[in-house]
């Protein structure tokens, strides 16, 4: 049975992590520090051997945040797998066995675990840095992890070391050569003590037959002694009780005294404070009338402070007319005027259209006029670059074009009638222009460019054409017309068919030119009338409207919109002013009633705060103010008055109680001395005095009376020793009775030490003839690790030091090793003993945790195939941060696995 994954539910840092597939054999996990090596190390054995409690001193690790701890083991064979899960709970948590696939095996968890316990497997199978030296510390400590691991291999449920450690300690139980507490060694005293309490009790009943007398005068004289006693510790009693009263009474009028006297500075103080209060009855009386005015002055403040607003509001209307008559840009007379005229709108809004409309459509007609002369600029000098290859002046170039055309269709009759056919030669320059142009359609076909497929068209007729031409050949000689007419076209007598092709294009091209030039001249007169047309149409408009203007007595530069606008800032003008003139007027109203509510305040409370001679209404919030403060200050020194009052009662009637209980006091005092006679000229000192005196006699009473019980207790005691005599017989029986169990106990003793000393036999037996190899195993590795440095071991019976011998065979116990030594001598006993325990835990994984850190490279290597050979029987996850230790198992391992892990985090 293999381990096949690790899951880590909820355990430590880790959440919801696996580890896994393991293989069979030997499974390498490299990981960086805090990737959880260690954890996993530690999850697998909790979930094995359960959770660590709070005694044993390890990390628990606990889940973050408080969760409850989760793990799971998937274990697998060739019969099925199952997962081994462990939760919280109580003895190390709650485990529970689910089948994957094949039977159930509710019991897996102690199959696997069987004959290893939780400590053999953290020293043995599941180790790191900080357990390799576990295996000699456990054996010093008397906890031989290899005793155990040795029965459990040989088919022994329980250590025999475990047994008969068991039976030494039951048998140290019974008896110790020195020992006290033993069963036998306690068994032994008592016998030594019951015998010498015989010898003891024969003398001292001999001694008794005096002592009987004295003791019966002694118990005559007890009663009267007692009786004394209880007289003298009443007394006593009485005065303690009078010594208390008196001590408390005095203390009592000594703090009645402190407490009147702070009383009386107290009433003092608050009389004073009464007499410096003022108080005004005049505005007591006045204070109704007063916060009546108060309730009304809130709303003339809020009045006043919005005359601020209101004459802004009136400026603000005048300045609003003053600005609607500044935009209207005529004077105030003129305005007026303006306003009484009687002028018709709907005339202006006509006159303002009509005007409108009649300036855009001069604007429109004029940019028109712009393009149209424009585009006959642009024709005109088309026509000039294509007429001036041809040499033809513009003015008369139609008739020039036509004359060359005419010349042109003549030669080209006159060359028709004068070619013969011939069947001989071939025309290049017409195979040139007929592939060419069958391209050109072909190319612009394809990218749909219709222009291009023209113009291809166009040269493969010309192509065919000339190449027709050049077959039939020629007949004659064109004579001296012909060369008139080449004179005509500007061409010499050289010219073929190609070049008349060329000249008809270009004069074609330059007669299209040309009557573009005349159809764009057409265009810009017809423009430059209709423009002419439209700014006649504006002048007349203007000229009615200046008549309009001025039988109106207007400026006669006035425009429409300038006459309604001056009209709209006359209308807005007039109704500015009829509101500043409205607000004006309650402005001078609200001035009005802020003034009169000032003066009729001032005079009411003139005679309470300060006033000045004329008050001002910006005056009243500060008269308000200081109104409200008078009042309130009189009502505080009213309210204090009432409370001064109220106190000096108070204080009056506090110092009246104060001096009734300490007149009651002293009068309590003076009782408690007239009772000891001591009424004239005594005190509570005289009483103590009386007190210390009956105390000395209750003592000298009590002496008496202890002395003579403490002699008749000692004669009871000795006389009680006559009655031994009845138990000597007991102190036989038990002497008898304790001899037998001293006998009994021998037996017991003999039988476990017996039993524990052939037990010890059979251990050393079986370690001498089992433990040899082991260690020669272990002997092996070692050397192997260390190169032949080392050739053996030697492992004490008696847990003395493990020693290992050199090539000289010179002995060195492992404290005087290296460190990275001893830990190679531990890690080879740890290989030797798994190599050799057969069935004991084969199910349980080997985990190593970065043993291998101390070692040098070349032990390194050696360790590490000694590890690939235990891992051809074991399986072995090895678990390290460093990437060379990784490599060097991939070196020296054959079929091995690697798992790499990332930080948490």
């Amino acid at each position: 049975m293999r381990l096949r994954r690790i899951e880590a539910v909820r355990y430590g840092r880790l959440t919801g992590a696996t580890l896994g597939d393991l293989g069979d054999g030997l499974t390498v996990v490299l990981g960086p520090n805090e990737a959880g090596k260690s954890t996993y190390t530690s999850l697998v054995r909790h979930v094995l051997f359960g959770y660590p409690t709070a005694a044993m001193k390890e990390p628990g690790y606990f889940v973050p945040g408080g969760g409850s701890r989760l793990a799971r083991l998937v274990m697998e064979d060739a019969d099925g797998a199952w997962v081994i899960e462990r939760g919280e709970g109580a003895h190390g948590g709650v485990v529970n066995t689910n089948t994957l696939w094949g039977d159930d095996r509710p019991g897996l968890l102690g199959d696997i675990t069987e004959g290893v316990s939780a400590l053999a497997y953290r020293v043995v199978f599941g180790f790191g840095l900080d357990e390799m030296a576990a295996i000699e510390e456990q054996r010093a400590a008397g906890d031989d992890v290899l005793a155990r691991l040795y029965a459990a291999s040989a088919g022994l449920r329980v250590s025999p070391h475990e047994v008969r450690t068991a039976i030494e300690k039951e048998a140290g139980d019974i008896y110790v050569t020195s020992g006290r507490k033993r069963e036998l060694n306690l068994l032994l005293a008592d016998v030594r003590s019951t015998r010498s309490d015989l010898r003891s009790s024969k003398a001292e009943a001999e001694q008794l037959v005096g002592e009987q007398q004295t003791l019966a005068a002694l118990s005559a004289r007890l009663p009267e002694l007692r009786e004394g006693l209880e007289r003298a510790r009443a007394r006593s009693t009485e005065f303690a009780l009078a010594v208390e009263r008196a001590e408390e009474r005095r203390a009592v009028i000594e703090a009645q005294e402190d407490a009147l006297l702070h009383l009386r500075q107290e009433r003092k103080r608050l009389d004073e404070e009464s007499r410096s209060l003022d108080i005004d009855e005049s505005l007591r009386a006045a204070i109704p009338d007063l916060e009546a005015l108060l309730e009304e002055a809130p709303a003339h403040i809020e009045a006043i402070r919005s005359l601020v607003e209101a004459e802004a509001i009136v400026d603000r209307s005048a300045a609003q007319a003053e600005e609607a008559a500044r935009r209207s840009g005529l004077s105030r007379e003129s305005l007026d005027a303006l306003g009484s005229a009687h002028l018709d709108a709907t005339e202006i809004e006509e006159a303002r259209e009509d005007l409108q409309r009649l300036r855009l459509q001069l604007e429109s007609r004029t940019e028109a006029l712009g393009r149209a002369e424009e585009a006959l600029a642009q024709a005109t000098a088309a026509a000039e670059k294509t007429l001036r290859p041809l040499g033809i002046v513009a003015p008369d170039a139609k008739d020039a074009i036509a004359e060359r055309l005419s010349a042109l269709d003549a030669l080209e009759t006159l060359y028709a009638s004068v070619r013969a056919p011939s069947g001989h030669g071939l025309d290049f320059p017409s195979m040139v222009m007929l592939v060419s142009g069958l391209a050109a359609v072909a190319t612009g076909v394809y990218l749909r460019e219709w222009v291009t497929v023209g113009i291809g068209v166009v040269l493969v007729l010309a192509g065919a054409w000339f190449l027709y031409r050049s077959r039939t050949g020629a007949t004659g000689s064109p004579g001296d017309d012909a060369r008139g007419y080449l004179r005509i076209l500007g061409l010499d007598a050289s010219a073929g068919p190609l070049d008349l092709a060329r000249m008809r294009r270009s004069l074609e091209l330059a007669r299209s030119t040309v009557e573009s030039v005349e159809r764009a001249a057409e265009v810009r007169e017809e423009a430059a009338r209709d423009a002419k047309l439209a700014e006649g149409a504006v002048e007349t408009r203007m000229a009615l409207w200046t008549s309009w203007l001025a039988d109106r007595g207007l400026d006669g530069d006035l425009t429409p919109g300038a006459v309604a606008a001056v009209l709209g800032y006359a209308r807005e003008a007039r109704i500015a002013e009829a509101a500043a003139a409205e607000r004006r007027e309650d402005l001078e109203r609200r001035r009005a009633a802020a003034d009169e509510f000032t003066g009729r305040f001032a005079a009411a409370v003139s005679p309470f705060v300060t006033v000045s001679k004329q008050p001002r209404r910006d005056d009243l919030p500060l008269m308000a103010s200081r109104l409200r403060e008078r009042i309130a200050a009189e009502r505080a020194a009213v309210a204090r008055m009432e409370d001064l009052s109220r106190d000096l009662r108070h204080a009056d009637a506090r110092i009246a109680a104060e001096q009734e209980r300490a007149e009651n006091a002293a009068a309590d005092l003076r009782g408690i001395l007239e009772r000891f006679d001591l009424a004239e000229g005594g005190s509570a000192d005289d009483l103590r005095l009386l007190h210390e005196a009956a105390r000395q006699e209750e003592g000298e009473a009590s002496q008496a009376l202890e002395q003579v019980v403490s002699e008749i207790s000692g004669l009871e005691g000795r006389l009680e020793k006559a009655a031994r005599e009845k138990r000597r017989a007991e102190l036989h029986l038990a002497e008898a009775g304790t001899v037998e169990r001293i006998h009994d106990a021998v037996d017991r003793y003999l039988v476990r030490a017996c039993a524990a000393r052939i037990l010890a036999e059979a251990q050393e037996r079986y370690e001498r003839e089992r433990q040899p190899e082991v260690v020669r195993e272990a002997g092996r590795l070692f050397a192997t690790m260390t190169h032949g440095r080392y050739t053996s071991l030697s492992v004490p019976l008696d847990d003395g030091r493990i020693e290992a011998f050199d090539a000289h065979s010179a002995a060195h116990t492992s404290d005087l090793l290296s460190r990275g030594t001893a830990e190679q001598l531990y890690l080879a006993i740890r290989l030797g003993l798994i190599a050799r325990l057969g069935d004991v835990g084969a199910a349980l994984p080997v985990l190593m945790d970065d043993v291998l850190v101390n070692f040098d490279p070349e032990r390194r290597r050696g360790a590490a195939e000694a590890v690939s050979q235990l891992a051809e029987q074991r399986q072995i996850v090895f678990f390290t941060c460093h990437p060379e230790t990784a490599a060097v198992f991939s070196e020296v391992a054959g079929d091995h696995a690697v798992i790499e892990l990332d930080r948490i985090g």
